[in-house]
């Protein structure tokens, strides 16, 4: 085998294990529907997290941890191919925003969730102040054809690495409204 199928070996057995983990240890959630007039989709969310719902419907999503992390997810009125297309943009607003410098993107690829919702997702990564910050930004289309959502989740790094198993378990939990 050599190095770089070695090196991708490595990074594929820990997402390998947070996906067991989530399987073998129950997550105590709570269900939200999206939109609260007109929902679309549900989507779990763990109990020691805080929601609060914006002026315009929106949804701003906290870790019950001092250092926390923030998932807001909004509506988009655009199919899934614009929302995709405008992540790169929403990249750059999200770094500008937090004054980030040695700024690193990638664009990680369409997939489907366990529930058969089709979303991609656009990882933005920098400093700010001494502090390394990354957002990953998704847009998703929980019903063939509808309009698609956008989901951020954004914090300090180590909240994010602290959270991948809560913020695998709500992207898998997300689910069409039938």
């Amino acid at each position: 085998m050599s190095g770089g199928q070695n090196g991708g070996m490595r990074k594929f057995f820990p997402a390998i294990a947070v996906i067991l983990l989530g399987l073998v240890l129950p997550v105590q959630a709570k269900t939200i529907k999206f939109p609260a007039d007109d929902p679309a989709f549900t989507f779990k969310l763990p109990d020691d997290w805080t929601m609060e719902v914006d002026k315009d419907g929106d949804l701003i999503c906290k870790s019950g941890e001092h250092i926390g992390l923030r998932f807001n997810v909004n509506q988009l009125h655009q199919k899934f191919a614009q929302a995709k297309a405008s992540l790169p943009e929403l990249g750059q607003v999200f770094a500008k925003s937090a004054k980030l410098e040695e700024v690193e993107t990638q664009e990680m690829g369409n997939s489907t969730n366990k529930n058969g919702v089709k979303g991609t997702i656009y990882v933005v990564k920098g400093k700010t102040s001494g502090r390394h910050l990354m957002a990953e930004l998704l847009a998703i289309e929980p019903k063939p054809g509808e309009n698609a959502y956008f989901i951020l989740f954004s914090g300090v790094l180590e909240a994010l690495q602290t959270h991948k198993e809560d913020i695998g378990a709500i992207v898998d939990s997300i689910k069409a409204v039938e």
